[in-house]
């Protein structure tokens, strides 16, 4: 009876260790791809653009990766994966600086990255929206130009 006992016993406890929770939520991970992305853009990049060689505005973009997609919904395109901010500093040749906070998503199959505005006091995402295509050239530099302009709008940024 005894060896009946500590068998039950022992099936008890192998039986609540192999269960696990399934209403423990999933944690969603970056793509190995988008994960290449962010690791290179993490930081602070500035660009200068010139127009009809003369100078038309510096660019400065500081990206915050975080640490896993997180969902938001967009008055455009319903609910969107972001892979972290972008606080964008743009001092213009015609109407000085312009302050602008994005929430970003990493397309690598489009090398885009998307920005989708948002309020900087609340974090509600506005109407603003924008598609930069990118090459990562090296550590330090990355091209980028508004997404569907022609090759020779690459704009060199390089890492502050």
């Amino acid at each position: 009876m005894k060896k009946l006992f500590y068998l039950f016993c022992l099936l008890s406890v192998i039986s609540f260790i192999g269960c696990s929770n399934d209403d423990e939520p999933e944690v969603k991970k970056f793509s190995p791809d988008v994960e290449n992305v962010l690791t290179s853009i993490q930081g602070t990049f500035s660009g200068e653009e010139y127009f009809l060689e003369q100078w038309f505005r510096t660019d400065k973009l500081t990206f915050s990766p975080f640490a896993a997609p997180v969902e938001k919904t967009t008055f455009k395109d319903g609910t969107v994966e972001v892979h972290g901010t972008v606080h964008r500093v743009q001092n213009k040749a015609v109407g000085g600086e312009v302050i602008d906070d994005y929430f970003f998503c990493v397309e690598p199959l489009r090398t885009a990255i998307v920005l989708y505005g948002y309020n900087s006091d609340n974090k509600e995402l506005n109407e603003k929206k924008e598609t930069l295509s990118y090459k990562i050239e090296s550590h330090d530099i990355i091209k980028f130009k508004d997404y569907g302009l022609t090759d020779d709008n690459w704009i060199d940024y390089s890492r502050q």
